[in-house]
């Protein structure tokens, strides 16, 4: 699989939890795996110390196959420290850089630059309220319509 030269950004990470999180597959991209999938043999090798971080969160997912087989494959998502200890275990030549990456856009997070569920819920509610507002408003414009042409229309009969 070709480098993914998209570098990380905010919407890379899961904040479904109060923990934002990177799935393994995509900082494998990042650092250049030709197999993204290898990178979960370095995280079965170093486990111990990434749980020292906290949990993995992994999450069974279905994935097909080319003859079309189904199987159950297992993906995890970092957390910073995680993914900054992958960067390193991988030595890949992009490891300095995608370190670099991880780092900032953790950072971007921390600093409030990522819509969190909570506050896009917020947002959501506050749009959908405003629609809702607009369309009541074209409903009565409509009607208000619909009462002019007939006056109209009476009008014109007696032309």
């Amino acid at each position: 699989m070709p480098l993914d030269a998209t570098p990380l950004a905010l919407a890379d990470l899961d904040t479904s939890d109060d923990e934002p999180r990177i799935l393994d597959l995509r900082l494998a991209e990042r650092l250049g795996y030709d197999r993204p999938r290898a990178i979960r043999q370095i995280i079965t090798r170093h486990r111990p110390e990434l749980l020292s971080y906290g949990t993995l969160a992994p999450r069974c997912v279905a994935q097909r196959r080319t003859n079309g087989a189904t199987h159950t494959v297992t993906e995890y998502r970092l957390m910073e420290p995680q993914a900054l200890l992958i960067c390193m275990f991988s030595r890949t030549p992009r490891a300095a850089a995608i370190r670099r990456e991880v780092i900032t856009v953790f950072m971007a997070w921390r600093r409030g630059k990522l819509v969190t569920p909570a506050r896009l819920s917020a947002e959501m509610n506050h749009a959908v309220a405003a629609i809702a507002a607009r369309d009541s408003r074209i409903a009565r414009l409509e009607q208000r319509e619909t009462q002019l042409l007939s006056i109209v229309e009476r009008l014109s009969g007696r032309a």
